[in-house]
């Protein structure tokens, strides 16, 4: 195994002057996200339940798989939720907007796709990525097709279960 995926426990340094005690991170880097992925359904939050998700588990990436990609009303103000994300600094990727710039959407074999999924995988690799969709999103394929693209890229990650996100 890897040294890099070997957990590592706390340890208690007793310093010999001074009374600071430094404690090593039990899980490290695998709590921040990394190279896991989860698909979230914008449809079940309100924005204030969205971006305390957002905070609470570190996202660093949302992929907006929807075919209309604006934070509608009444839940949403869109510019607040996207001043929000900037703020922040989470990267947001428009598969809408990226699918204008190809003439076929469903060829694998394009650069656009090639630079799509070398886009995600940067993302995913810097921390938890969202793909957020909508029922819409959902009856036309597209989580399916990016649940697919993942699969069939070279991309190393974990799907995580919406569930297991905090948004308390």
């Amino acid at each position: 195994m890897a040294e890099s995926k070997v957990l590592k426990f706390p340890v208690h340094n007793t310093p010999t002057s001074g009374s600071e005690v430094r404690t090593a991170d039990l899980f490290g880097a695998c709590l921040h996200g990394r190279d896991k992925i989860a698909f979230i359904d914008i449809d079940e939050f309100s924005e204030d339940t969205f971006l305390r998700l957002l905070a609470r588990n570190a996202v660093t990436a949302i992929i907006d798989i929807r075919p209309k990609p604006v934070f509608e009303r009444p839940n949403f103000e869109h510019k607040r939720t996207v001043s929000y994300l900037y703020q922040r600094d989470i990267n947001y990727v428009e598969y809408a907007i990226l699918l204008l710039s190809q003439a076929d959407p469903t060829n694998r074999s394009t650069d656009a796709y090639d630079e799509l999924i070398s886009a995600i995988q940067g993302h995913i690799r810097a921390g938890l990525t969202i793909f957020l969709f909508n029922k819409e999103a959902h009856e036309i394929g597209w989580v399916q097709q990016f649940r697919n693209y993942i699969r069939d890229s070279r991309i190393s990650c974990t799907e995580i279960h919406p569930r297991s996100l905090s948004s308390n």
